[in-house]
């Protein structure tokens, strides 16, 4: 087991090593005010400014107006993608009658490909998450794996942010009881009926409000997904039976003020550590404390599990509340077999 652990953690750092460190944080539009912070809350909005952590100060966001995000490009970090692959847009009506629209890119290379669905934070779009994550460095990255990639829009009424409903947060979705759940199952299932997928390698991805709806998933949606990657996100289920152990990766900045990595307060939502997110999910699918190691500002935690299981934490001293390049890479290392 220690054998095991140590290559874990060694092949994480490394690929870190690969792309020079934690790189610079992305310069983003803050969905919530007009000016440009480089740390976007992906969260509801409240009375209370959050302090950020590069110097840059964010004000109120009371009274501000919040354009939709359906149809829009919002908080793209630069026009820096290559020749794009094919996209479409898709819809259906969710268990509430609600019509709900995902967008569909196709990097696959052969038959039966994998799914990786992605999803967006508070108050962003299947098409900002695809900017984030389908950009010149990390197109490549993501084509070794050749999936059909699923981007689906949250909820958002009359023009309010899209959001997902991942148990606590976030409004309106979490307010009204929204079947995401269902409709991401729904998803895929229409998905896996049209592309011929490998239904064995089904995989989530989440940013901020995002990576709280994928730990629902991986606690409620196990017989359909295999792996879950987090990014700033948290578990906030009262609580998490997967029926089946799902591989996890979380990724967590330590200057995440947002999502705080310390737990805590924000915007009125409470929510637990990062650690404590990790250790809840690591205990649902029968795994122990595992052991951690440095390397520079990097931190890999993996945790103790049955032969099969990965559980792994990836925290960084320098990084906030932005979807960073390295994090692609991770999700992309993560998603080979051991």
């Amino acid at each position: 087991m220690k054998t095991l652990l140590a290559a874990s953690m060694t092949a994480v750092l490394g690929s870190l090593t690969l792309l020079g460190g934690c790189g610079n944080p992305q310069t983003v539009e803050d969905p919530y005010t007009t000016t440009t912070a480089d740390q976007n809350t992906g969260i509801p909005p409240s009375t209370t400014s959050i302090e950020p952590t590069t110097g840059t100060s964010i004000e109120p966001t009371t009274g501000t107006s919040i354009e939709p995000t359906t149809g829009e490009t919002a908080n793209a970090p630069g026009d820096d993608r290559p020749e794009e692959p094919e996209e479409e847009f898709h819809t259906l009506v969710d268990a509430g009658g609600n019509v709900r629209r995902y967008l569909l890119t196709d990097l696959s290379s052969g038959e039966n490909p994998p799914l990786l669905v992605v999803l967006h934070g508070f108050g962003g779009s299947s098409q900002q998450m695809r900017e984030y994550l389908e950009t010149e460095e990390t197109i490549d990255l993501l084509a070794e794996h050749a999936p059909i990639v699923a981007y689906p829009d949250g909820i958002g009424y009359g023009g309010l942010p899209q959001a997902w409903n991942a148990g606590k947060c976030c409004p309106m979705a979490s307010i009204d009881l929204v079947d995401d759940v269902g409709f991401i199952s729904r998803m895929i299932d229409e998905i896996a009926e049209k592309q011929k997928i490998d239904t064995e390698r089904i995989w989530v991805a989440g940013w901020s409000n995002g990576g709280m709806m994928a730990y629902r998933l991986a606690c409620e949606l196990s017989e359909k997904i295999s792996a879950v990657i987090v990014g700033a996100g948290a578990l906030i289920l009262e609580s998490c039976v997967p029926s089946r152990p799902v591989n996890i990766l979380h990724i967590h900045g330590e200057m995440d003020t947002a999502v705080p990595y310390n737990g805590g307060t924000n915007r009125g939502i409470l929510f637990p550590s990062t650690r404590a997110s990790v250790d809840t999910i690591a205990k649902a699918n029968d795994c122990d404390a595992g052991s951690s190691e440095t390397a520079g500002t990097t931190t890999v935690l993996v945790m103790a599990c049955p032969e099969g299981t990965r559980i792994q934490l990836v925290t960084d001293s320098a990084w906030v509340h932005v979807w960073e390049r390295e994090w692609t890479e991770l999700l992309v290392a993560f998603l080979r077999k051991p």
